[in-house]
Parts: structure tokens; C-alpha cells; sequence
């Protein structure tokens, strides 16, 4: 093919001629990846005896030395008797596409990796299907992808606590009726994988609406907040016993820092 040999930098002509392109020596010629030549090369022997309609992508060396993506897509010829007679091949370059599929794979790669790092539990629910899509394996509560699945819809409201059920409720009714961009912030006590009860503050989002701008979809991260709670349960505790000392004594009780 005499564009693809001039669009690899080389003259029409010096890469060989008929046959001379023909199987390895033809890719050998026009600078195929060493990696890729192999795979390339078995591409097309099955390719003779199970015709693929799947186009086949490959790098090839440019004559200044980098490598350019091109994709391959081939047609048999026939005889009457369906015996393969010769292989039309056809090739455009798609180095841009390439480039940005990795870039967007990257991307995605760095984005798992901070979904499933995060000190946070993050998840993704459809309200219409009424189920969890996704959530990260290291989220708050410990349940597996498996547990979650086999839920259903109600998984995670039947591990709410029977004294904050009403507030469970509540934050998803106030997720239907919230505006674009508005977070939904809730605290209840939840039961973990192991048994025990935490405290998880969530904070939801409308990750997607429909047509009638109606949620289809919120996201939920979720934050173990247990120590915190007991910090301020233990404070309030000790708030109320003094002031119970105090309402309780006859006698003039005088608080007073070092300063007088």
C-alpha cells in the first residue's frame, strides 16, 4: 500500500514491492512493533481459516523513529470453491483516538484508585431500579459486593437503627425534593458487617435526573462519625450531672478560674 508507505515518512517504492510486502516481511519492512508482530502476524493466519469482521490495531515505526497507530481492516477474496485466493487490506492511522483512549484510561485508573483508597464510604444508587449500582470496597460499614447485591433495594435501610429509622427516612424523601447542586447531610446509627452499631453521617447529592428533572440516581459518601458522637454524649453527660449537683445543693457553689 503505497499510502500507508508514504504516510510512515518512506518514498513510494523503498519499503519493496509486490510480493516483497506480502506476511512478515512486510510488516518487518514498514517498522511494526516487535511486541505487537507476533500477535499481528496470527491476527491474520487465523484470520485465513476463521475470517474476523474485528479490525485490528497496531503500531508502526515512522521513518524519524516514532511509532504511529494505525487500524487494520481486511476483506478475503474467493474463488467459487470459497478457497481464499488474496487478502485486500485496508489502513488509516488513528494515533489521535489512541492517545486520547489512554489518556481517558488514565484517567479512569486514577480515579479508581482514589475511590478505593478513600477513608470514605462512596456509593451510587438508582432510584428507579432501587438498588445500590456501585459503592467502594472499602466503604464504612464492611459488607461485601455479594451482601450488598443479595439486599436489594432495602439493604441499607434495614440496617438502620430502630430509633434513627425516622431520620433515614426522612433524608431520602428530603433527596427527591432537593435542588440541583443541594447536599443532604444525616446521622444515624448503622449496623456494621461485624454487628456493631456506628455512627455514619451521610451526605447525599442527585447525581442524575430524568427528562422531568425528577432523580434518578444519588450519590451517598459516608463517614464514620462514631468517636466524634461519643465525645459529645460523653461532654453532654457530664454537663447534666453537674448541673444536677448544682440544682440539687443548698449550699452557694462559686466556679472561678485562675484569674479570680
Amino acid at each position: 500500500d503505497q499510502g500507508l508507505v508514504a504516510g510512515l515518512g518512506h518514498r513510494p517504492g523503498r519499503a519493496g514491492a509486490g510480493r516483497a510486502h506480502r506476511g512478515r516481511r512486510l510488516f518487518a519492512l514498514l517498522g511494526t512493533v516487535p511486541d505487537d508482530l507476533a500477535d499481528v502476524l496470527e491476527h491474520f493466519s487465523k484470520a485465513l481459516v476463521t475470517p474476523s469482521r474485528l479490525p485490528l490495531e497496531m503500531r508502526f515505526r515512522h521513518k524519524d523513529g516514532h511509532y504511529l497507530w494505525v487500524e487494520v481492516i481486511y476483506k478475503l477474496l474467493t474463488d467459487e470453491a470459497g478457497d481464499v485466493q488474496s487478502m485486500v487490506i485496508s489502513v488509516r492511522e488513528i494515533s489521535g483516538r489512541k492517545q486520547t483512549q489512554m489518556a481517558l484510561q488514565q484517567s479512569q485508573h486514577l480515579l479508581q484508585q482514589i475511590v478505593e483508597t478513600a477513608p470514605t464510604g462512596i456509593y451510587l444508587f438508582d432510584i428507579v431500579l432501587e438498588q445500590c449500582i456501585f459503592y467502594n470496597q472499602r466503604g464504612v460499614l464492611g459488607y461485601s459486593d455479594a451482601d450488598i447485591k443479595q439486599g436489594g433495594g432495602h439493604f441499607f435501610e434495614n440496617r438502620v437503627h430502630p430509633e434513627d429509622r425516622a431520620i433515614f427516612e426522612d433524608s431520602n424523601t428530603r433527596i427527591r425534593e432537593s435542588q440541583e447542586g443541594e447536599v443532604i447531610v444525616s446521622e444515624c446509627r448503622m449496623k456494621q458487617a461485624s454487628g456493631e452499631w456506628r455512627w455514619i453521617q451521610y451526605h447525599d447529592t442527585v447525581f442524575s435526573r430524568d427528562e422531568a428533572g425528577r432523580p434518578t440516581q444519588y450519590l451517598r459518601t459516608s463517614y464514620d462519625v462514631t468517636e466524634r458522637k461519643r465525645t459529645q454524649q460523653a461532654l453532654s453527660q457530664e454537663i447534666e450531672e453537674r448541673r444536677r449537683i448544682f440544682d440539687s445543693s443548698n449550699d452557694l457553689i462559686l466556679v472561678t478560674d485562675s484569674r479570680g
